[in-house]
């Protein structure tokens, strides 16, 4: 039988602690009930919808999985990496004036999704970022990059 793990219980850290590592669990909170893993006292993964992966922290009063998007992995084991600080291929983004700090993998996937859902001036940022990451470089942003090019006649 898969533990449940209730937000709204005072106690509910210390029933996260007990649990093993890599022990399935559901989270439950006000806003519903989650599917989890726990991969250490510190993270957990939640299973979105979509079969992918998302970190989220433990604190004392609950998992969260902090603000904005939260980042998506293919698989329990990037999830864990990531959690775990292994991934050492880290690239800044900046992207709409706001910038952030993502592992190359899930940065490529995330912003293959954007181009894939959307379209226009917002697609072309996206892509401007993408093609960055698959340069490796280790900042990226979606201003398109201006070159000065000298034309010359040559004379007659």
């Amino acid at each position: 039988m898969i533990p449940i793990i209730k937000e709204s219980n005072p106690n509910w850290f210390d029933e996260y602690k007990a649990l093993g590592k890599d022990k399935q669990f559901i989270y439950d909170t006000f806003l519903g009930s989650f599917v989890a893993i726990k991969i250490n006292n510190e993270y957990a993964a939640f299973l979105n919808g979509l079969n992918n992966f998302i970190i989220a922290k433990a604190y004392k009063n609950c998992l969260s999985i902090g603000e904005g998007t939260p980042l998506q992995y293919g698989s329990y084991k990037e999830v864990m990496a990531a959690a775990l600080g292994r991934y050492n291929d880290m690239v800044k983004i900046t992207c709409y004036g706001k910038t952030d700090t993502m592992e190359r993998k899930a940065a490529i996937r995330h912003y293959s999704e954007c181009i894939a859902n959307s379209e226009g001036s917002e697609r072309e940022r996206y892509t401007t970022i993408l093609m960055g990451l698959e340069e490796g470089k280790t900042e990226v942003t979606d201003e398109p990059e201006t070159s000065k090019f000298y034309y010359y006649e040559e004379e007659r």
